[in-house]
């Protein structure tokens, strides 16, 4: 996506320079103890992405978890608030629900520090779009057996294979 809208040039391993990068490209950070933001700025400027993990305790997590089981059990189809897919079995299904900011925790997510500074970490100015509830927080969950509608996002490979979830969020701002 960068690539096609902002010029950035597709990650290719061999024009990375490895004396910009302390780390490399297959690891992942830890917010908590990663102790220079810059480390991971030059990663992400150099790859064009960066892992960051533990940025959310478990607890946060399954509070976030929480609302978005409220906000799938709220969607209806044609609500214009929510997208939906068919899986094979002809069951219709929730994908997406674009008022994930009407639950206070997630809303909460556009001023949380912690996505602020990583928010910072790249080198142009990044914000979050917010006139409404419907606006800048979704909930996305992946369905990788919906044959038609929006959905089966692919990406996000790793909510694919070997994670047990009741449900996925993800913020997209």
């Amino acid at each position: 996506m960068r690539a096609m809208y902002h010029g950035r040039p597709v990650y290719d391993a061999a024009r990375v320079d490895p004396a910009r990068l302390r780390t490399p490209p297959r690891r992942s950070r830890s917010a908590m103890s990663e102790p220079k933001p810059q480390t991971m700025r030059a990663f992400l400027d150099a790859c064009g992405y960066v892992i960051v993990r533990d940025v959310f305790t478990p607890e946060e997590v399954r509070a976030f978890l929480d609302d978005a089981d409220v906000l799938r059990d709220e969607a209806r189809e044609g609500d214009k608030v929510s997208w939906w897919g068919k899986t094979r079995a002809a069951t219709r299904s929730v994908c997406r629900v674009l008022r994930a900011a009407s639950r206070p925790r997630l809303r909460a997510l556009h001023d949380d520090p912690r996505v602020l500074a990583l928010a910072g970490l790249a080198a142009q100015k990044v914000s979050a779009r917010r006139k409404s509830d419907n606006d800048g927080v979704t909930i996305l969950w992946k369905r990788p057996d919906v044959k038609e509608g929006l959905a089966d996002l692919p990406w996000h490979p790793r909510l694919r294979h070997g994670r047990p979830r009741r449900s996925t969020a993800r913020r997209s701002s």
